[in-house]
């Protein structure tokens, strides 16, 4: 159900770029649970050669779900509360999902080395600290009800999967149980997001959806050219450092165009923002 929700949103929301890693989320989420269940069956099933080479694939494709999905988790959980990571945070967690496949790869190759079992299982949980520690310190900004409703899943959801992955450091028979609830944990925050996000469409003006965000759509606030330009980048997720970047301009000058943009609109962040603009759109 998730991965066909994903891609209604995707063909809806085909101005965010990132929707078609969302359906890659997904369908890795997915062959991590399949890649689960067969490595199982194969010791079941086949034996001798057959199961030591199938069981070699099922554990390179659940290594590569799980590095993907350490990468993305970030990634979608930062756009969500409407702050966008860097590009050099981007490139921080990709180095930490490379680092954890090579290490897990390498885990499986000589089983007898335990730095290699520990530090993709440490990586897991610092991926897990740090969305935690994001959406906790910053979901106080977000006034819209349908996200604080999806920040809450998050949190309601990832408490338990760090409290098991923590217990998990000197109880490694915890750790299975830590990927089965963070796969239903990602489960649920999905299936919120995405039917608070299809529902919006649904009940929302079609013409929204067809016609372009104008200047003239947001004259009534007295927004500048300049604003609207900063406005556009807001909406597309770029970061103050990097909407400088694309305009030429430094930081700051951006940042008193987000405070005068925020201070014209009435909102309070830029998820309100966001929402403002859509409303409108």
């Amino acid at each position: 159900m998730d991965l066909a929700l994903s891609c209604v949103y995707a063909r809806r929301a085909n101005r965010h770029s990132w929707t078609n890693l969302f359906i890659v989320f997904l369908s890795t989420a997915l062959g991590l649970v399949l890649a689960e269940i067969l490595s199982s069956w194969s010791s079941i099933i086949f034996s001798g050669t057959a199961e030591r080479v199938l069981h070699i694939i099922f554990e390179a494709l659940k290594k590569a779900d799980g590095s993907f999905m350490m990468f993305f988790v970030p990634v979608f959980s930062s756009w969500l509360i409407a702050y966008p990571l860097s590009f050099k945070t981007k490139v921080f967690f990709f180095l930490i999902s490379a680092i954890y496949l090579v290490s897990s790869i390498l885990y499986f190759i000589f089983p007898s080395y335990e730095i290699f079992d520990q530090l993709p299982y440490g990586l897991v949980i610092f991926d897990l600290l740090y969305v935690n520690g994001v959406i906790f310190t910053k979901s106080k900004s977000v006034e819209n009800r349908g996200i604080r409703l999806v920040v809450t899943s998050i949190m309601a959801t990832s408490f338990p999967v760090l409290a098991i992955a923590l217990v998990g450091l000197v109880v490694p028979q915890l750790r299975p149980l830590m990927i089965i609830l963070c796969i239903l944990s990602i489960g649920i925050v999905v299936l919120v997001f995405l039917f608070i996000a299809l529902s919006k469409k649904e009940h929302g003006d079609v013409k929204h959806l067809k016609k372009e965000l104008t200047l003239d759509d947001l004259k009534q606030y007295g927004i500048t050219g300049r604003e609207f330009d900063v406005i556009l980048l807001i909406r597309d997720g770029l970061t103050a450092k990097e909407i400088a970047s694309t305009l030429t301009i430094s930081v700051n000058t951006v940042n008193n165009h987000i405070a005068n943009i925020f201070s014209k609109t009435g909102v309070r962040s830029r998820i309100d923002l966001l929402n403002l603009i859509q409303d409108i759109w």
